[in-house]
This record gives C-alpha cells, sequence and structure tokens, in this order.
C-alpha cells in the first residue's frame, strides 16, 4: 500500500479548497483552480468519490470499480494535492462572485490605417475605463514603423498585456527580437499565414507560428482544449458572465464599436462616439450575462466554466442562447469530431457563409 494512501484508508474523501467539481452530462471535471489544471472523469465515479461520503475502504468494498483502478486513481489524485482528508465532512470554501474595479477588461481593435488618427482618443478612453488588456489585429502586412508607432501610443496606459496578430513576413522574428522586445506590454504574438505550427518564447513574448489564414474576423470563435482555461479568476467569471464577452469592447476594421468585432451589431463609430457612452447602453452589456449555464447544450458540458464562448457564430443563428457554431464537442457522448463535418451544423455554415 503506497504510503500516501495508507494514512487515509477510513477518512472521508472530500476535495482540496482550491479544487471544484464541474458536472456534465456523461462526464465531470476536477478542476484545480491554484495550478490551472483539470482531471475528467465518469459521472458516477465523480459521485462516489465525493458526494455519497466514501472512503477509499469503503469504495474498494463497494466493488463498484476495478481495486487497481481506484488505487491508480488515488494515488494521482493525492499526488496533485487534489484530496483533502478530514474525519467530518465539513471544510471552508471561497467566494466564486468575482469583483473587479475594472469597467472595460479587454479590448480588440482591428487595425486600419485609414483610422490611424482617431486611435489615440480610443486609447485615452480605454485608460479611462481602466482597460488591462487588449488585442491589435492586423489583417496584412504593416510597416515596422507604423506598428511601432502605434504601439507607443500605449506608453503610460492601464493596458498591461498587448496581443498582436499578424501576418508571417520573412524577418518577423528579426522584427520582434529587435523591436518588440523593447515593448514590456507586449506579450503575445500570433503569426498567421506561416510554414509551421510552432510557438518559441523570445524574451518576454510568446511567438505562436500557425498555418491558418487569417484573413477577417470569420475566423474566430473555435472552441478546443488548447483554449481551456481553470484558473481562479477564469473559473469564478465564467460562472457568473459570458466567457468571452463579459466587459469586453472592441473596434472592427472600419471603426465601429461592438462586444466583438464578428458580431453585426454596432453601437457608434470611433469617430462620433464616446466608449462609455456605449457603456450606458443596456443592449450592449447584456450579452455579458449570457454564461454557460444559459446557453443550450453547454449547459450539460463538464466544461462550461473553463471553456471560451461564441456569440457571433451560432449553431441556430437566430437564437442568441444556441451553443457555438465551432465547437464539436458532444457532452451527451463525451466525444469530440469536427464540428465543420457535422450535418446539423451545415444550415449554420451556409448561413455564415463559412
Amino acid at each position: 500500500m503506497n504510503h500516501l494512501i495508507s494514512p487515509h484508508l477510513h477518512k472521508v474523501i472530500l476535495l482540496h479548497v482550491s479544487c471544484k467539481l464541474i458536472f456534465g452530462n456523461q462526464y465531470s471535471i476536477i478542476c484545480d483552480l491554484a495550478n490551472n489544471e483539470f482531471i475528467r472523469l465518469p459521472v458516477q465515479l465523480t459521485k462516489d468519490l465525493f458526494l455519497n461520503n466514501h472512503t477509499y475502504n469503503s469504495l474498494i468494498e463497494s466493488e463498484l470499480y476495478d481495486t487497481i483502478y481506484l488505487y491508480d486513481l488515488f494515488e494521482k489524485l493525492i499526488g496533485k494535492n487534489y484530496l483533502n482528508f478530514y474525519d467530518d465532512t465539513l471544510l471552508s470554501d471561497f467566494d466564486i462572485n468575482l469583483l473587479e474595479p475594472y469597467s472595460i477588461v479587454n479590448c480588440i481593435i482591428e487595425f486600419n490605417i485609414e483610422l490611424i488618427k482617431y486611435y489615440p482618443k480610443v486609447i485615452r478612453q480605454l485608460n479611462k475605463l481602466q482597460c488591462r488588456d487588449i488585442q491589435l489585429r492586423f489583417y496584412s502586412q504593416v510597416k515596422l514603423s507604423q506598428l511601432i508607432s502605434f504601439l507607443k501610443l500605449f506608453n503610460s496606459s492601464s493596458i498591461m498585456n498587448i496581443d498582436i496578430i499578424l501576418p508571417y513576413s520573412h524577418n518577423v522574428i528579426d522584427d520582434i527580437s529587435n523591436h518588440l522586445t523593447i515593448i514590456n506590454r507586449v506579450t503575445r504574438v500570433i503569426v498567421f499565414a506561416s510554414d509551421r505550427n510552432d510557438v518559441v518564447q523570445v524574451k518576454q513574448i510568446s511567438v505562436m507560428f500557425v498555418i491558418q489564414e487569417i484573413k477577417n474576423n470569420k475566423h474566430c470563435g473555435f472552441i478546443h482544449p488548447n483554449y481551456f482555461n481553470s484558473s481562479f479568476r477564469n473559473y469564478t467569471e465564467n460562472i457568473n458572465y459570458n466567457s468571452c464577452l463579459n466587459r469586453k469592447i472592441s473596434i472592427d476594421y472600419h471603426g465601429m464599436i461592438k462586444n466583438c468585432p464578428s458580431l453585426s451589431n454596432s453601437f457608434g463609430n470611433i469617430k462620433t462616439t464616446q466608449l462609455d457612452d456605449v457603456l450606458k447602453n443596456c443592449h450592449f452589456t447584456a450579452l455579458w450575462f449570457i454564461n454557460k449555464d444559459k446557453i443550450r447544450i453547454c449547459k450539460d458540458c463538464e466544461f462550461r466554466y473553463i471553456c471560451t464562448d461564441c456569440r457571433a457564430y451560432l449553431s441556430e443563428p437566430l437564437d442568441i442562447l444556441s451553443k457555438p457554431l465551432k465547437c464539436g464537442y458532444d457532452p451527451y457522448r463525451g466525444i469530440w469530431k469536427d464540428w465543420k463535418s457535422l450535418v446539423e451544423c451545415l444550415d449554420a455554415i451556409n448561413y455564415y457563409e463559412l
């Protein structure tokens, strides 16, 4: 018997306070919010482990599960500090209500050189709203001098992290290494239309090369395990709010102010409209409160509190509460498929002209 397990044979199995259970239709996950990790288990096994006052010995004696499987599972859970054994069943919890002082958390700007004179005003408004993170999208080649000048506008702003999406060029690594690393706020660069899928670290910047061509905002809204985030902040936000649109504001290529550049609804143009006026519009903020528990099919998924979302491309385009179109996961069978191959997605794919 493993020395990690033997002291706890007769103790009720409890989760560590930093771990949370999310139940789906067929599977559940244990989220380790402290280390941004998760483990996926069948629903009934999770219930037997944590909801039925079982001990390790009582589970073995029940003969519901293979002894070797249980032993290996317990060894893994204890080794990762997922379990916390107590003789009573009381364990303190934490508040899941996320309270932060920022009016806007993140922003997306689709760069258009013809709007360059309006961007300083936009950045001043974002600073007033205490925006922390921004993604800058360049769908075509941009001169290095223009890029650097644009990035310098964020000096002394509230922006803490700048994410850049731009097309591949033969000297992109040199440009990043020699120029972008000087700007501490730049933390990630996605280079599309590359010759490979790869990730390299250039000082503080994570550079992600992708083969995919990104010509416009129709390349948004993909749901994939690579995008899951089980951190404390993400989990608590996703329980209460939409995991994509909460406190997000976007400026599309034409200067239109939106929840997301991919959405059709707009709330004015940066030439004439103040961002803080947009935040007063209840139709703009309404999407913030569509969490996964309100979205059909997603509400039955074990990944719902660590997943991303998309309200721009829906499986049923006229139903704002339908699941994201670009998700191929079936929580009722517990399997992933290519969403583009699903018969039930064909009408929506044609509707959006994807």
